[in-house]
Protein backbone atom coordinates (compact mmCIF):
# COMPACT_ATOMS: atom_id res chain seq x y z
CA UNK A 1 0.00 0.00 0.00
CA UNK A 2 3.15 1.93 0.20
CA UNK A 3 2.84 2.82 -3.67
CA UNK A 4 -0.59 4.11 -2.75
CA UNK A 5 -0.13 6.27 -0.52
CA UNK A 6 3.05 7.73 -2.78
CA UNK A 7 0.19 8.22 -5.70
CA UNK A 8 -2.13 9.76 -3.20
CA UNK A 9 0.92 11.93 -1.91
CA UNK A 10 1.57 12.83 -5.23
CA UNK A 11 -1.51 13.55 -6.24
CA UNK A 12 -2.25 16.14 -3.73
CA UNK A 13 1.17 17.71 -3.95
CA UNK A 14 -0.14 18.68 -7.73
CA UNK A 15 -3.69 19.45 -6.58
CA UNK A 16 -1.53 21.66 -4.45
CA UNK A 17 0.08 23.15 -7.03
CA UNK A 18 -2.66 23.50 -9.18
CA UNK A 19 -4.62 25.24 -6.56
CA UNK A 20 -1.36 27.89 -6.32
CA UNK A 21 -1.73 28.18 -9.97
CA UNK A 22 -5.06 28.50 -9.76
CA UNK A 23 -4.55 31.19 -6.93
CA UNK A 24 -1.83 33.13 -8.67
CA UNK A 25 -4.48 33.08 -11.98
CA UNK A 26 -6.98 34.71 -10.16
CA UNK A 27 -5.17 36.81 -8.71
CA UNK A 28 -3.73 38.48 -11.85
CA UNK A 29 -7.49 38.53 -12.77
CA UNK A 30 -8.28 40.84 -10.20
CA UNK A 31 -5.26 42.67 -10.48
CA UNK A 32 -6.40 43.58 -14.81
CA UNK A 33 -9.46 44.28 -13.17
CA UNK A 34 -9.20 46.78 -11.03
CA UNK A 35 -6.49 47.79 -12.93
CA UNK A 36 -9.20 48.42 -15.64
CA UNK A 37 -11.75 49.56 -13.45
CA UNK A 38 -9.22 52.68 -12.23
CA UNK A 39 -8.51 52.99 -16.14
CA UNK A 40 -12.47 53.45 -16.05
CA UNK A 41 -12.77 55.49 -13.81
CA UNK A 42 -10.15 58.40 -15.22
CA UNK A 43 -11.71 58.05 -18.63
CA UNK A 44 -15.65 58.84 -16.51
CA UNK A 45 -13.32 61.55 -14.78
CA UNK A 46 -12.16 63.31 -18.25
CA UNK A 47 -15.38 62.72 -19.46
CA UNK A 48 -16.82 64.88 -16.42
CA UNK A 49 -14.31 67.30 -16.59
CA UNK A 50 -15.18 67.95 -20.33
CA UNK A 51 -18.68 68.10 -20.22
CA UNK A 52 -18.68 70.57 -17.49
CA UNK A 53 -16.44 72.45 -19.44
CA UNK A 54 -18.56 72.72 -22.41
CA UNK A 55 -21.76 73.16 -20.01
CA UNK A 56 -19.64 76.21 -18.82
CA UNK A 57 -19.09 77.46 -22.17
CA UNK A 58 -22.77 77.13 -23.72
CA UNK A 59 -23.66 79.19 -20.10
CA UNK A 60 -21.22 81.82 -21.07
CA UNK A 61 -22.81 82.11 -25.00
CA UNK A 62 -26.03 81.90 -23.50
CA UNK A 63 -25.37 85.02 -21.14
CA UNK A 64 -23.97 87.00 -23.87
CA UNK A 65 -26.85 85.79 -26.38
CA UNK A 66 -29.20 87.05 -23.45
CA UNK A 67 -27.35 90.45 -23.09
CA UNK A 68 -26.98 91.24 -26.89
CA UNK A 69 -30.51 90.42 -27.00
CA UNK A 70 -31.16 93.20 -23.98
CA UNK A 71 -29.66 95.44 -25.49
CA UNK A 72 -31.41 95.49 -28.73
CA UNK A 73 -34.65 95.21 -26.83
CA UNK A 74 -33.56 98.25 -24.86
CA UNK A 75 -33.03 100.28 -28.39
CA UNK A 76 -35.60 99.54 -29.79
CA UNK A 77 -37.59 100.37 -26.45
CA UNK A 78 -35.79 103.51 -27.13
CA UNK A 79 -36.58 104.44 -30.43
CA UNK A 80 -40.47 103.79 -29.62
CA UNK A 81 -40.27 105.69 -26.83
CA UNK A 82 -39.02 108.66 -28.83
CA UNK A 83 -41.37 107.82 -32.16
CA UNK A 84 -44.23 108.23 -28.60
CA UNK A 85 -42.95 111.20 -27.94
CA UNK A 86 -43.36 112.79 -31.73
CA UNK A 87 -46.62 111.17 -31.73
CA UNK A 88 -47.96 112.93 -28.41
CA UNK A 89 -46.36 116.16 -29.98
CA UNK A 90 -48.60 116.07 -33.05
CA UNK A 91 -52.13 116.73 -31.51
CA UNK A 92 -50.43 119.55 -29.03
CA UNK A 93 -48.89 121.57 -32.62
CA UNK A 94 -51.86 121.02 -34.06
CA UNK A 95 -53.94 122.94 -31.50
CA UNK A 96 -51.67 125.88 -31.42
CA UNK A 97 -52.05 125.82 -35.58
CA UNK A 98 -55.96 125.69 -35.33
CA UNK A 99 -55.98 128.59 -32.76
CA UNK A 100 -54.38 130.59 -36.07
CA UNK A 101 -51.51 131.54 -34.04
CA UNK A 102 -49.16 132.59 -36.69
CA UNK A 103 -45.42 133.85 -34.91
CA UNK A 104 -44.09 135.49 -37.45
CA UNK A 105 -45.52 137.32 -41.22
CA UNK A 106 -43.41 137.49 -44.27
CA UNK A 107 -42.00 140.64 -44.50
CA UNK A 108 -43.89 140.89 -48.55
CA UNK A 109 -47.03 140.32 -46.65
CA UNK A 110 -47.01 142.23 -44.07
CA UNK A 111 -46.02 144.94 -46.13
CA UNK A 112 -49.12 144.08 -48.37
CA UNK A 113 -51.53 143.84 -45.11
CA UNK A 114 -50.17 147.40 -43.93
CA UNK A 115 -51.30 149.22 -47.47
CA UNK A 116 -54.20 147.04 -47.92
CA UNK A 117 -55.28 148.77 -44.21
CA UNK A 118 -54.59 152.33 -45.32
CA UNK A 119 -57.28 151.92 -47.87
CA UNK A 120 -55.12 150.69 -50.48
CA UNK A 121 -57.17 149.48 -53.67
CA UNK A 122 -57.86 145.52 -55.50
CA UNK A 123 -55.63 146.94 -57.92
CA UNK A 124 -52.96 148.02 -55.86
CA UNK A 125 -53.49 144.75 -53.97
CA UNK A 126 -53.09 142.95 -57.30
CA UNK A 127 -50.06 144.44 -58.51
CA UNK A 128 -48.67 143.90 -55.35
CA UNK A 129 -49.13 140.22 -55.43
CA UNK A 130 -48.22 140.15 -59.17
CA UNK A 131 -45.02 137.72 -58.75
CA UNK A 132 -46.63 134.80 -56.86
CA UNK A 133 -48.07 132.26 -58.44
CA UNK A 134 -52.50 132.27 -58.79
CA UNK A 135 -52.47 129.70 -56.03
CA UNK A 136 -50.17 131.77 -53.68
CA UNK A 137 -52.40 135.28 -54.75
CA UNK A 138 -55.40 133.28 -53.96
CA UNK A 139 -54.61 132.11 -50.86
CA UNK A 140 -53.22 135.59 -49.37
CA UNK A 141 -56.19 137.08 -50.56
CA UNK A 142 -58.06 134.48 -48.46
CA UNK A 143 -56.33 135.88 -45.70
CA UNK A 144 -56.88 138.92 -46.16
CA UNK A 145 -60.52 138.89 -46.22
CA UNK A 146 -60.63 136.40 -43.50
CA UNK A 147 -58.79 139.22 -41.34
CA UNK A 148 -61.39 141.74 -42.59
CA UNK A 149 -58.92 144.16 -44.64
CA UNK A 150 -60.57 143.25 -48.01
Amino acid sequence: MHGEEMKAEERMEMGKLEIGKLEQGVEQMLENAEGGIAGMEKKIEGALHAAEAEVGSAEHQVEDAVERIKARLMRKVERITAVAEEVTEIPRVARDDKAGVRRTLPSFLAKVMAEAESGADGKQIDRMLSGLTVEQRVAVKMQMVKAGMI
